[in-house]
C-alpha cells in the first residue's frame, strides 16, 4: 500500500436517541465492513454513541455510566485490529463536568480523547463545559486517557499526522482546524450533529472547502446523525472531503469511503510560503498605527434582496429541499410515537396544502397507506365555498380520508355557554371558530391514536397571527419554521410538477387571498376578511423578521433596509406603518410562542423557544422602537 495514501471512512449510524446498547451493535457492524473494505481510520458523528438530542438525558448518571461501559465495549472489539475507530460521545471529566468528546480506540486501547472546545445553542448549550483548566486526563471505565486540544496523532510506519475536530468548533474565531494544521497535522477529522437547513449543505461545503485550503491540509467532515430526534430540527445525514481546497466528493450515504494523498499535501506545504511563514506571524507582535477615516453624511444602505428567506437559491432548490426536511421529521416523528395515522385540518389555504402534500410523500416514502392520513375539512361561519370545495378536492386528489366536521353549532353553543353576543362578530367570535377546530382535531387523535400536524407558517408565528390554545397548538408543527413567502413558493412548486387535476385545484388556491376566514360571508358567500389588508403584505413582513432572526437589528435599521429594497414596490410611509405593526406584534405575542409545541427548523434560525428565539413574555419593545 503506498505509504502516502490513508484511507478513511465516514459512517454513519441510524441513531436510536438514549439507546446506547443498540448504537453500539450498529457501531461496531459499521466497523466490521470498514475493516473488510481496507479502511484505516473509521469515523463516526459527534455524540453517536448515544445521540446528540438526549437533552437532560445527557445529565442522566445511569445514562453516562452505560455510554462508558459501551465505550469498553467497544475497546474490547477492537483487540488485534490496527484501524483507528473515533466515536462521538459524552464523558465526565476529573471535575465532575461533561464534555463532548470524540473517543480514539485501536487494538484494544484507548488512544486519547479530544473535547469540544465550544459548546453551540444546537448540541448541548447547556449541559457540555467547554474543557479549560484540566489535567489532560480523563478516565473511561476506569481507565485514565490523555485529553486535550490541540491534539496531534501521528502514525509511527508514515508521515501521516491527524487532527480530531467536533461540530462547529470549526466555526470558532480562530477554527480549531487551523489550529492543528498549524501544529502539523495533515489530515482534519471533523466529526460533526448539525441539523439540516435550507442552505446547510453549502454552507458546510464551503466551510470545509477554505478550510483544507487556508491549512493546506485534507479536511473530512462527517455529519451522518441520521435518526436524531425531529422535536425541533431534522438532523441529515451528509458527509464531504477536500484537500487543499480541491474537492474529493460529498455524500448523502450512510458510508462514504475517501482516500487521502498526503504526499500532496507535503508539496503544497514545502512551496507555500503562507503556510511555512504562518508560525512566524502568530509569534510576532503586530505594528500599531493610528489612522482616521472620513465620516459621511449618511449611511450606504445595501440594497438587499426582497425575499432573504430564498437565500438566492432558485425555487426548485429550496422546495425540494424543505419538501425532504419535512418528510423526514415527520418520519422519525411517527416511529418515535408509534403512531401511523395523522390528523390533520384542511383549509383549503396555501399551508394546508403544502403541509398535506409533504404528509403524502413521506407515506409514499413509508410505503404506508395513504388512508391513514386523515383529513378535516371544518366548515363554519366564514367559510368561503371556494376554499371548501377546494379542500375536499384536494384530499380526494391526495386518496386520503376524508372527514367534514361542520362547526357552526358548536360555535353557537360555545357563544351560548359564555353568554356572548351571537352577533357581536369580535375577536371573541373569531377565536371560538380557532379552538372549536383544534379541539376537534386532538379528539379525533385520541380516537385514532394518531398525530396532529399543525399547518400554521412561521411568519403566522411572528405576527401571533393565530389563535392561543387554537391553531396555536398540535402535537407538530410541520410548517412552523418555514415562512408564508417560502410557503408560496413551495405550493407553485408543487403546481409546476403536478398532474392535470391537482394542477387545477392548485392553481385555484394560489389565487385565493390569504384569510383566516373567521367573520361571516356576505350575502354572497364572499369573505371580506383578507389578511394582508390588515396587516400588510407577507413578503414586507417576512423581509422585517429575517432582519430580527438573522441579524437582531432595530427598527430604524430594518426601516432603512426595508424602504430600499422595496424603494419601487411600495411606499416609505407604507413600509413604516408595516413595520410599526410588525414591531408591536412581535413583542406583544411572544407568549404564543413560549409554549409553542415541537416543529421543524429548516434555517440557520427558528422562532422556537427552546433552540433560537429566547425571549421574555412581558420584554418591552419601547427602546427597540425608539
Amino acid at each position: 500500500m503506498n505509504p502516502f495514501v490513508t484511507n478513511v471512512m465516514c459512517a454513519s449510524v441510524q441513531i436510536e436517541v438514549a439507546d446506547v446498547e443498540e448504537n453500539l451493535s450498529k457501531i461496531i457492524s459499521v466497523a466490521d465492513s470498514a475493516i473488510k473494505k481496507h479502511s484505516s481510520i473509521v469515523t463516526f458523528p459527534e455524540l453517536a454513541i448515544c445521540g446528540c438530542s438526549c437533552g437532560e438525558m445527557f445529565s442522566n448518571s445511569e445514562l453516562l455510566d452505560a455510554v462508558e461501559n459501551s465505550l469498553e465495549k467497544l475497546r474490547r472489539y477492537s483487540a488485534g485490529k490496527d484501524t483507528l475507530l473515533i466515536v462521538g460521545a459524552p464523558l465526565r471529566d476529573n471535575f465532575s463536568r461533561l464534555l463532548n468528546c470524540a473517543v480514539l480506540i485501536q487494538d484494544g486501547f484507548f488512544i486519547g480523547v479530544v473535547p469540544k472546545i465550544f459548546s453551540d445553542s444546537l448540541v448541548g448549550k447547556n449541559f457540555f463545559a467547554s474543557p479549560d483548566n484540566f489535567d489532560n486526563k480523563i478516565k473511561i471505565a476506569g481507565k485514565s486517557v490523555l485529553c486535550g486540544q490541540p491534539f496531534i496523532f501521528e502514525d509511527m510506519k508514515s508521515d501521516v499526522s491527524i487532527g480530531i475536530e467536533i461540530g462547529n468548533d470549526r466555526h470558532g474565531f480562530i477554527p480549531v482546524a487551523n489550529i492543528l494544521a498549524k501544529c502539523g497535522a495533515k489530515i482534519i477529522l471533523n466529526i460533526s450533529a448539525n441539523p439540516e437547513t435550507v442552505n446547510s449543505r453549502e454552507k458546510c461545503m464551503n466551510d470545509i472547502r477554505q478550510g483544507s485550503l487556508s491549512g493546506r491540509c485534507a479536511y473530512i467532515y462527517n455529519g451522518g446523525s441520521t435518526g436524531e430526534s425531529s422535536t425541533d430540527f431534522s438532523f441529515g445525514n451528509f458527509k464531504c472531503a477536500f484537500i487543499c481546497g480541491e474537492a474529493l466528493g460529498s455524500s448523502s450515504e450512510d458510508n462514504f469511503f475517501v482516500s487521502i494523498d498526503t504526499e500532496k499535501i507535503n508539496s503544497q506545504r514545502m512551496k507555500d510560503f503562507s503556510y511555512i511563514n504562518q508560525s512566524i506571524l502568530q509569534i510576532k507582535q503586530p505594528i500599531r498605527e493610528k489612522i482616521k477615516l472620513p465620516v459621511f453624511g449618511k449611511e450606504f444602505l445595501p440594497k438587499l434582496p426582497t425575499e432573504p428567506f430564498m437565500l438566492g437559491l432558485n425555487r426548485n432548490i429550496v422546495s425540494k429541499r424543505i419538501n425532504l426536511l419535512q418528510q423526514k421529521a415527520i418520519i422519525k416523528k411517527m416511529d418515535y410515537m408509534r403512531r401511523n395515522k395523522i390528523i390533520i385540518g384542511v383549509s383549503g389555504g396555501i399551508d394546508s396544502t403544502v403541509a398535506l402534500l409533504s404528509l403524502v410523500d413521506a407515506y409514499k416514502c413509508k410505503n404506508e397507506d395513504l388512508k391513514n392520513i386523515i383529513g378535516v375539512t371544518m366548515p363554519g361561519p366564514g367559510t368561503t365555498k371556494r376554499t371548501y370545495e377546494n379542500s375536499k378536492r384536494l384530499m380526494t386528489a391526495c386518496k386520503i380520508t376524508q372527514l367534514n366536521i361542520p362547526i357552526n353549532d358548536a360555535v353557537k353553543n360555545n357563544l351560548q355557554a359564555i353568554r356572548h353576543n351571537n352577533f357581536l362578530f369580535d375577536i371573541t367570535y373569531e377565536q371560538t371558530q380557532s379552538r372549536e377546530r383544534t379541539k376537534i382535531l386532538m379528539d379525533l387523535a385520541n380516537k385514532e391514536h394518531g398525530i396532529v400536524v399543525g399547518t400554521g407558517d412561521m411568519s403566522e408565528l411572528a405576527l401571533g397571527w393565530m389563535t392561543y390554545s387554537g391553531d396555536q397548538m398540535s402535537m407538530y408543527s410541520l410548517n412552523g419554521g418555514v415562512p408564508k413567502t417560502v410557503i408560496r413558493h413551495i405550493a407553485e412548486w408543487r403546481y409546476e410538477n403536478a398532474n392535470n387535476e391537482l394542477k387545477k385545484i392548485l392553481e385555484d388556491i394560489l389565487t385565493t387571498p390569504v384569510s383566516p376566514e373567521l367573520l361571516p360571508v356576505n350575502s354572497k358567500g364572499e369573505q371580506s376578511q383578507e389578511t394582508e389588508k390588515l396587516i400588510g403584505p407577507y413578503v414586507v413582513h417576512d423581509f422585517f423578521l429575517y432582519c430580527v432572526l438573522k441579524y437582531n437589528y432595530g427598527f430604524k435599521k430594518i426601516l432603512s433596509l426595508a424602504q430600499k429594497s422595496f424603494e419601487e414596490i411600495y411606499k416609505p410611509e407604507d413600509i413604516k406603518n408595516w413595520l410599526e405593526i410588525f414591531t408591536d406584534r412581535f413583542f406583544t405575542r411572544q407568549y404564543k410562542r413560549t409554549c409553542y409545541p415541537d416543529g421543524l427548523q429548516v434555517y440557520d434560525f427558528s422562532l422556537s423557544p427552546r433552540t433560537s428565539w429566547q425571549m421574555p413574555a412581558d420584554v418591552s419593545n419601547r427602546l427597540w422602537k425608539e
